[in-house]
């Protein structure tokens, strides 16, 4: 059975059934041969344009769950608890999204 070990830069792979002489093999570490470390067509805007998007979705799912949450308790069939929860992750989802949305709007 081997064991991958992370020391420094270099991998080593450690197998237990061979002598302590040949139990490392080095694999050499990735070579970056781009002058940035990122996908050039993944700017700042384009980036923060995907999080809103998956935001937005995300708001529409927690916005329908309160609804839900809300019948619910008109209804007894769920506590009153889990309105004030079902709430704060409203509030933290449409806090997220205005967030985003001003951060995509004042990139350039």
């Amino acid at each position: 059975m081997a064991r991958t070990v992370f020391i420094g830069v270099a991998f080593h792979v450690v197998t237990k059934a061979r002598s302590a002489s040949h139990s490392l093999s080095v694999i050499p570490p990735l070579v970056i041969t781009a002058e940035r470390d990122h996908t050039p067509t993944m700017t700042i805007k384009s980036a923060a344009f995907l999080a809103l998007v998956g935001m937005i979705l995300m708001t529409i799912l927690v916005t329908v769950d309160f609804i839900n949450v809300v019948l619910g308790v008109m209804r007894d069939v769920v506590p009153a608890m889990a309105l004030l929860r079902s709430l704060i992750y409203l509030l933290a989802s449409t806090t997220v999204t205005l967030f985003l949305f001003v951060f995509h709007k004042n990139q350039s």
